[in-house]
Order: structure tokens, then C-alpha cells, then sequence
């Protein structure tokens, strides 16, 4: 099967070849906040009844959640570089710079470095995301604090995230999508 020219393995669809039920998947997400069809949306679009309720997570899970945007985005770096999604890394590595999360934070989730100077929030968002990406659970201890910090609706919210993100992940890294050139890169 012969690859696009930037190596991904996805076909890119365009609007104006897709079926009508990728069409209606590509309208919604065009609607929505994020306005784009780029990274993950561009191989999930193939499979439409996939793509949907996907587009749908993806979109509660970024847009309206009881955790606060700086603990989302350390939670998608967390996934990002567990699974070395290069595209989720740069996009969402400035989305968190640009939210206010501390540099040092997101260099240290870089190099797989616990970060050294965190908020109690951001402490127990770490450890929750970190316990359930590297063994699939978390301590009561890990769990007490996440919920203490934003509730158990919090705790739902920080799992969707990260479970979404990391089919997010799978997606990109399976299609290899590229990463803008100049773009920083996981080792």
C-alpha cells in the first residue's frame, strides 16, 4: 500500500470524497471547538462509526471537565509520553505552556523525570495518571488524593482523559503522523 508523502499511513481524506457518514463525523468536528481535521481526527475519519462517539470523548474530555485545564494537559503529556505520540507531545506541550503549566513540569515528564516542585493538585494528578499508565491501577492513598483534590467525578474525568488520549496515541503513532518541522521531539 503506497504511503502519503510525509510517511503517514492514513489516506487523507478530503471533504469533498468522503462519504456521507464521514462527512457528517468531519462536519461535527469542523463545528466544534477545534475546528480542524489534522492529527488524530485524520485516520479516525475512516472509520466513521468509530470516529463519532471518539470525537464526542475527545471533545468532552478537552472541553468540559471538572479537572483544570493545566492538570488535563499534564495528564495528555503524561500519555503522550508513555507512549511517545510525538504529534500529542508538541501540540499539547504548548497548549500547556500556554495555560500556565511550569515549563519544568513539562521538561521533567519529558526526560520520564518525576517533576520536582508541583502543586498538591498537580502531585496527586501525576501520581493518579503515572500509577494507572505504568501498572493499569492506582494505591487508595493515589485515588483519596485525586478525589480530595477534584472529587471522584474528578477521578472519572482524569481516567477518561487519559484513556482517550491514549487511543489518541495509538492512532498517531500507528498512522505515524508528522510533527511540524522544528518541532521538539521525545527520545
Amino acid at each position: 500500500m503506497a504511503h502519503n508523502d510525509d510517511g503517514s499511513r492514513f489516506t487523507r481524506l478530503r471533504l469533498e470524497d468522503m462519504e456521507a457518514a464521514q462527512q457528517a463525523v468531519a462536519d461535527a468536528i469542523l463545528a466544534g471547538p477545534r475546528k480542524s481535521l489534522d492529527g488524530p481526527f485524520s485516520a479516525m475519519l475512516h472509520s466513521p462509526q468509530m470516529a463519532d462517539p471518539m470525537q464526542a470523548l475527545g471533545a468532552a474530555v478537552r472541553f468540559n471537565t471538572r479537572i483544570p485545564a493545566t492538570i488535563r494537559e499534564l495528564a495528555i503529556l503524561l500519555v503522550a509520553r508513555r507512549w511517545k505520540a510525538q504529534f500529542e507531545w508538541h501540540v499539547h506541550r504548548l497548549h500547556a505552556l500556554e495555560l500556565g503549566l511550569d515549563a519544568a513540569i513539562c521538561d521533567a515528564i519529558e526526560t520520564q523525570r518525576r517533576p520536582e516542585r508541583m502543586s498538591a493538585a498537580e502531585e496527586a494528578a501525576y501520581d493518579f495518571c503515572h500509577g494507572l499508565l505504568e501498572t493499569g491501577s492506582v494505591t487508595d492513598a493515589t485515588f483519596d488524593a485525586v478525589a480530595g483534590a477534584f472529587g471522584e467525578s474528578g477521578a472519572v474525568d482524569l481516567i477518561a482523559t487519559i484513556g482517550y488520549y491514549t487511543t489518541v496515541s495509538f492512532l498517531l503513532n500507528a498512522d505515524r503522523y508528522p510533527v511540524p518541522e522544528g518541532a521538539r521531539l521525545l527520545e
